[in-house]
């Protein structure tokens, strides 16, 4: 009998990734499930090329564009950016309404959001439904790593929570105890890397599934640029994903490094709500170089020597499972844990944004295309994700919650008598 499940996500190409979540959704989707993605129109046309239903929402409870501070990138106004972007209270509330319709009216068993959508562990709860998150592990409550920056921005977070919940008469049952704003489901969670990736993480709670990554096959015909790349150069890939774009100084110093060290830059600048003009402003100051704004990973990947980028999610597991090694340079978010876990694996190097220079770019890009080591090294990390069974292994954990038991009492899943 097919199981009905809502997906939810925010209006980015993306965050329809963390390493495998719309293919989650396609997977399920082939497997003869009834499955549908909620999220704002943007993004219908990525969601429908792999075969997935698509309803659009006027809000999915990002306020878009995300709101600027006056402090611009400092460790503070990162932190305050990042909460007003996924959690002001107006837009999450009005998300929330748009989920509860689509959810009773699709009559959904499970619903599976990623970690910035924090309507649809609300509605979830609301209902009485199984909430799954992909893309992070669920941790074990570690107040001591709030850094003072982070600190008075969680609390307000925390604040805000609470007068969601009263308002939609909820008890929070999928967020964690201590300060995070984001939702951690008891029931949950798929993680599209492996443990080792995670070996410097607090506890990590038995609702956590590690279930590594695979190459997915590429979409469509290749773009029409291919054709000029050249032979004779290897190319470079370069990007800061499709939020955080607006560092127009990376671009250009990283195109130029690549270049000095014999590689061809191709960069995709994603969307700059700062600099909506910024391919035309960067032009005069490049190399030659291809610039667009998105593309495959899947199609180009495999053509790639190197990845120079931000420490996104989606970009470093692309590298990862392709077996790419990386230089990263994190500007926010969970950047900073790609970027250290890439560098105590052998598989990359870091350089924070005030140490991204020129030379030091150039310098760290000809140690990795130099040292066999990092690509052999990024290969065995590739066969390890392999192994863990990918996008499969994660459609069949989001689909046993149906046939699992739960407890009426708390609303929890009672424990798997299977090994996984």
């Amino acid at each position: 009998m097919p199981r009905t499940f809502l997906f939810a996500s925010a209006p980015l190409p993306g965050h329809l990734d963390w390493g495998g979540y719309l293919q989650t959704a396609a997977q399920l989707t082939q497997a003869g499930n009834n499955v549908i993605w909620i999220s704002e129109e943007p993004i219908r046309a990525a969601v429908e090329a792999v075969g997935v239903a698509f309803r659009a929402a006027d809000s999915i409870g990002w306020r878009w564009p995300s709101p600027l501070h006056e402090s611009g990138l400092e460790e503070h106004a990162r932190f305050q950016r990042a909460l007003d972007l996924m959690l002001s209270e107006t837009p999450v509330a009005h998300a929330t309404e748009n989920l509860l319709a689509v959810a009773r009216d699709f009559k959904s068993d499970v619903i599976v959001g990623e970690p910035t959508i924090g309507a649809a562990a609300i509605a979830a709860e609301k209902l009485g439904l199984p909430y799954v998150v992909c893309g992070y592990p669920a941790l074990a409550p570690d107040r001591p790593a709030f850094v003072e920056a982070e600190r008075a921005v969680a609390e307000e977070g925390q604040a805000r929570l609470r007068r969601l919940f009263d308002r939609f008469g909820v008890q929070g049952r999928n967020w964690s105890s201590d300060r995070s704003p984001w939702p951690q489901s008891p029931d949950l969670h798929i993680v599209y890397w492996t443990r080792e990736w995670y070996a410097d993480a607090p506890e990590v709670m038995p609702q956590t599934r590690f279930v590594g990554g695979q190459v997915s096959p590429p979409i469509g015909n290749p773009p029409h640029w291919f054709d000029r790349i050249p032979p004779d150069a290897p190319p470079a890939f370069i990007t800061l994903g499709s939020l955080f774009t607006d560092d127009p100084d990376f671009f250009v110093l990283a195109a130029h490094a690549c270049a000095d060290a014999g590689l061809f830059p191709i960069i995709a600048l994603g969307r700059s709500e700062r600099a909506p003009d910024l391919k035309q402003q960067l032009a005069p100051r490049l190399p030659r170089c291809i610039v667009v704004a998105w593309i495959d990973y899947a199609r180009l990947f495999p053509r790639l020597t190197v990845v120079v980028h931000h420490g996104g999610m989606g970009t470093t597991h692309a590298a990862v499972v392709h077996g790419l090694p990386q230089v990263i340079v994190p500007h926010a978010a969970d950047q900073g844990l790609q970027a250290r876990r890439a560098e105590a694996i052998g598989i990359g190097l870091a350089l924070r944004p005030k140490e991204a220079t020129l030379d030091t770019l150039q310098q760290a890009i000809e140690t990795i295309v130099r040292d066999p080591g990092f690509r052999i090294r990024a290969r065995n990390l590739a066969a390890a994700f392999a192994a863990a069974g990918g996008v499969p292994e994660a459609a069949r954990q989001v689909a046993s919650l149906i046939a699992t038991p739960r407890d009426r009492s708390s609303g929890r899943l009672k424990p798997s008598i299977r090994p996984d």
